[in-house]
């Protein structure tokens, strides 16, 4: 699926409740811009997006600049911030758009988020483990019969889903480290065999434009909780060797 579809109708809905009337042509055009292309013809000509549709391992760092002056040209007299938010905000938390879309490298990002729960799961210590996401989000949705049972708000249960999975807590940042962008992630996982542990992801981009990159490598180190309560080898030799001391 193209990168604009989903998002341009989210956006263009979210801005009509508000007020804010901007056709979905123009939208398209602003996801353009915001990928760093004049216009949506040169987007749909690039080898990054054949069809419209991103390229795999694709992250935007989103062209404000120019998107602000491409409203501006479009839509004269609405806020181009108010547009561009909504706008950014669709391709961010739309799983269809396809790609990394980073506002800056500060701003919280979904995308990213999603990219890096992808590689923890594709891992191979992850083999056969599934995440039942959406499960875990009816299940706080849709009340049951059980006593004190409550419907939660859908945003508010998606928010304790995430939290609740085999990768889970996991906080990082994305930084320039000369040409190259990466993203640093850490946080929490529980594999099929429900052992668990911390996890770390290291995710390598390189440019291809001064708006666009490519994932090019990725890391993902697992460290398994100790269990305390086990008993090992040393162990054992030490329990034999005081019990033989005390029969002294």
């Amino acid at each position: 699926m193209s990168i604009y579809s989903r998002p341009v109708f989210v956006a263009h809905k979210a801005l009509a409740a508000t007020g804010i009337a901007v056709s979905k042509s123009h939208l398209r055009e602003l996801v353009a811009a915001l990928c760093g292309f004049n216009t949506l013809a040169a987007l749909q000509a690039s080898s990054y997006f054949p069809g419209g549709a991103p390229v795999g391992g694709l992250l935007v760092l989103a062209d404000v600049e120019r998107a602000q002056a491409r409203c501006q040209a479009l839509v004269p007299g609405v806020n181009p911030d108010t547009v561009l938010r909504a706008l950014y905000t669709a391709l961010d938390t739309n799983p269809v758009a396809g790609a990394v879309v980073l506002a800056d490298l500060h701003r919280d990002s979904e995308s990213l988020k999603r990219l890096i729960h992808t590689a923890v799961m594709s891992a191979p210590e992850m083999a056969g483990t599934v995440d039942d996401y959406e499960a875990r989000v009816q299940s706080m949705i849709c009340a049951n019969d059980a006593p004190m049972s409550i419907k939660i708000p859908e945003t508010l249960a998606r928010s304790f889903a995430i939290d609740t999975g085999p990768v889970r807590e996991m906080e990082g940042s994305a930084y320039f480290n000369k040409e190259l962008l990466f993203a640093e992630f850490e946080g929490r996982y529980t594999d099929a065999n429900e052992e668990s542990g911390l996890v770390s992801v290291t995710l390598q981009f390189r440019p291809v434009s001064p708006s666009l990159f490519l994932r090019e490598d990725q890391e993902v180190e697992f460290e398994a909780y100790e269990d305390d309560d086990a008993v090992t080898a040393d162990d054992l030799d030490y329990q034999f060797a005081s019990i033989m001391d005390d029969g002294r």
